[in-house]
């Protein structure tokens, strides 16, 4: 090889020679052997994004563009496993009291078109996230509101940020306040939409413009191209307020197919993938040009798109659900019908979450207890004589002597339309692992004495209207949460005023918890809260029937350190380095 190169050198110099002279040889000597290796990162994907402006991204491949060139006032370190919130623009900041949050912001920051960052900046980026939030009710058309908007109100509709009310009390302290107390802003604060943009380069009633417009932060990385369905291009911002980057380019490159993407990687044009096909997923793990992190081996690696079962709590009561769930037997869906391609679900906090509580246990399969939950109701007795319960261990069920009259029962609550005994399972035709499902559901509540049968409804017939929901009893859900603060996975499932609840949990204990936490200014215990609700949610009150969360793992270029993991998938290329 480095004969070759020579080679090559020496007939470099030859053609110099002939066409520039001698008086340039050195010169051309000092190009070919002094120019430093330009650090570029290349990057594969296979989606466009769907926006250039930070006001309007709530999708993961637009916020993966738009986090490499704007920032937020804090963020939450995507390096630290535990992601402590750090700051950003903002070198501190303080609650003054439960409504008003002050920022001091850092000093010689500059935006890539040379632009200073100011106190005005994070103001009007506040303007304009509630004037595309309608907040005002000044938009033009209400119907082309920013995608996020609803992140920046609360259940009821009313803005979080009081616009009138935020002031500057410095040329570098700002102070935005808030129409009622809500502590989990600390959280939306780090998300892209909450991205700091200047007045000059991003006008407050103007929405820039995919593949006209390219977005002008203050970031580690300038935007300087994008092409759609081509490549998205980034060069290092030498101005950055912190060390410079790395890289001196990264080049987001597209792939029109999985395929083509995963056979970039193995043979080393790109890399980053993501998660690959699994199907090359070993042959990845045995290239010593290319790293496999995650798999379910560190929790902070675990997806966070939540996969549960919703009760229609107003008709089956705490005990029904606290039988049905250890009726189920998780380690066939896991090993048997989704072949460990997931890990099991304890709460609706993505383990990889900070105030994610490791405690919980949830339902575990346990045919017996579940049969002795039934009986504490009245069910399984013959003449007062209570029904073999059978035994079971580990996972493995033994039968009783009285299998046959568990099988035939019926069982159905006292309240409710349950017609022909039957548990209605909401079901989407065409969908294999819903089928599967439903399908193992059938089997494991027929031991508990409860009949389940799909409720069919098409995949086009959307919205689903409130007659279908009523005549529900069981249904499969999977919710992916928006940004990393707690709050945001927890209220929009359980609060009774959210449009997610769709079987609307409404416990005093729960919604007086949840307010408490909501106006909680204290980051830790606002924490706690967050624990204390996952208890009443899964171990208390059995609300939700947790199932699983994807697992994740991550495939790369050996050479490409310090990637800062994160159950989000959410990229950020600063920290990140080639060795």
């Amino acid at each position: 090889m480095k004969m070759e190169r020579k080679k090559l050198v020496v007939y470099i110099l030859i053609v110099l020679f002939v066409v520039l002279g001698v008086v340039n040889i050195l010169n051309a000597m000092m190009y070919i052997y002094f120019v430093p290796d330009l650090k570029v990162l290349k990057v594969a994907r296979t989606v466009n994004p769907v926006t250039m402006d930070p006001c309007d991204s709530w999708d993961n491949v637009s916020n993966n563009m738009l986090d490499q060139v704007v920032e937020t006032l804090i963020a939450y370190n995507l390096s630290d496993p535990t992601f402590p919130l750090i700051g950003r623009l903002a070198e501190s900041w303080y609650w003054s009291d439960n409504v008003s949050l002050t920022f001091k912001l850092r000093e010689n920051v500059f935006f890539h078109d040379g632009s200073k960052f100011t106190a005005d900046c994070v103001l009007h980026s506040i303007e304009r996230i509630n004037f595309f939030g309608n907040a005002t009710g000044t938009l033009t058309d209400p119907h082309h509101m920013a995608a996020p908007h609803s992140l920046y109100k609360f259940a009821d509709g009313t803005p979080i940020f009081n616009e009138t009310l935020s002031f500057i009390t410095a040329d570098l302290n700002v102070t935005l306040v808030l129409n009622r107390p809500f502590g989990p802003v600390e959280g939306l604060l780090t998300y892209t939409a909450s991205s700091i943009v200047h007045p000059d380069s991003t006008p407050v009633n103007e929405m820039l413009v995919l593949g006209e417009d390219l977005v002008v932060g203050t970031g580690p990385f300038k935007l300087v191209s994008y092409v759609p369905n081509w490549e998205v291009k980034f060069k290092r911002w030498d101005r950055y307020w912190d060390e410079p980057a790395y890289w001196n380019e990264i080049v987001y490159v597209y792939y029109e197919d999985a395929v083509n993407v995963n056979t970039a990687m193995l043979v080393g044009d790109i890399d980053y993938l993501g998660q690959g096909i699994a199907a090359l997923k070993e042959i990845f793990e045995n290239s010593s040009n290319i790293t496999v992190t995650g798999d379910g081996v560190h929790d902070s690696i675990n997806g966070s798109t939540y996969n549960y079962v919703l009760f229609k709590s107003e008709w089956i009561n705490h005990t029904w659900r606290k039988a049905i769930c250890h009726a189920f037997n998780y380690s066939y869906l896991i090993h048997n019908l989704l072949e460990d391609t997931i890990v099991r679900a304890h709460s609706l906090v993505p383990p990889g979450f900070p105030a994610y509580n490791s405690s919980m246990l949830g339902g575990t399969y346990n045919i017996p207890y579940a049969r002795q939950l039934m009986q504490s109701m009245g069910y399984g007795y013959t003449g007062g004589v209570p029904w073999d319960i059978g035994s079971q261990i580990g996972d493995v069920f033994i039968p009783g002597a009285d299998e046959n009259l568990w099988k035939a029962a019926e069982f159905i609550p006292n309240v409710g339309n349950f017609s022909d005994n039957l548990w209605n399972f909401y079901h989407r035709p065409g969908s294999y692992f819903l089928e599967s499902l439903i399908q193992q559901f059938e089997h494991d509540m027929d031991l508990i004495g409860i009949k389940v049968g799909p409720c069919f409804y098409s995949w086009g017939e959307w919205p689903i209207p409130q007659d279908f929901w009523e005549r529900i009893h069981l249904c499969w859900l999977s919710r992916y949460p928006d940004y990393f603060e707690t709050f945001n996975r927890i209220d929009s499932l359980i609060n009774p005023e959210s449009s997610l609840d769709i079987h609307k949990i409404d416990n005093a204990e729960i919604n007086a918890l949840l307010a408490t936490t909501i106006a909680e200014t204290d980051t830790f215990k606002r924490y706690e809260y967050y624990e204390k609700l996952q208890y009443l949610i899964h171990d208390k009150y059995y609300y939700h029937m947790p199932l699983f969360y994807d697992k994740l793992y991550y495939v790369h270029a050996a050479s490409l350190k310090g990637f800062p993991y994160n159950c989000m998938r959410n990229l950020y290329w600063y920290p990140t380095y080639r060795e």
